[in-house]
């Protein structure tokens, strides 16, 4: 977000790129609530997601309210950085990473596929949005879609990533 953004002016822009057909749709990225709205309200056309760090090492966005602004809406989240640049894969997150690799090993498949199942899961309809140029993570990422996540295993991966049991 460019806190000096004007509104009207940046809506109008957006909106014109549309009508010219030199985009179908427009998003935003790491906007607030708040910040969506703004721009929001200044625009014809219906801003379509917002990219938002989303990650299990990078959870914020499901307790601060950034998650839940854009499921009232209707509006899928795009996560950027669902594998927290790689951190998952070093000491960065040892309990979590003790979690995961067990999830991993006893569902058949590796952590880089049960992140992103995490994310795939939530009833968001969170968008993960891959950075890698590693040919076996993006392999990988193929196989989140063959994992059926149910809620136990998914709260007990976000317990390891908080570091405390979920009341």
């Amino acid at each position: 977000p460019d806190p000096f953004m004007n509104p009207s002016e940046t809506g109008a822009v957006l909106d014109d790129l549309i009508s010219s057909g030199k985009v179908r749709t427009v998003g935003v990225s790491n906007f607030k609530p708040h910040d969506y709205t703004l721009l929001q309200t200044s625009m014809t056309n219906t801003l379509v997601t917002n990219q938002i760090e989303i990650s299990v090492a990078a959870h914020e966005a499901f307790t601060n309210g950034d998650i839940a602004f854009l499921q009232e809406r209707g509006i899928a989240p795009m996560a950027w950085s669902p594998l927290a640049g790689g951190r998952l894969f070093d000491s960065s997150y040892p309990q979590l990473a003790t979690k995961m690799n067990a999830i991993a090993k006893q569902s058949g498949t590796d952590v880089t596929a049960l992140a992103v199942a995490w994310l795939l899961a939530h009833p968001a309809g969170i968008l993960p949005v891959m950075g890698t140029n590693r040919l076996d993570r993006i392999a990988a990422f193929s196989k989140a879609q063959d994992i059926t996540m149910n809620r136990q295993t998914w709260f007990e991966i976000y317990a390891a990533a908080i570091g405390q049991d979920v009341p």
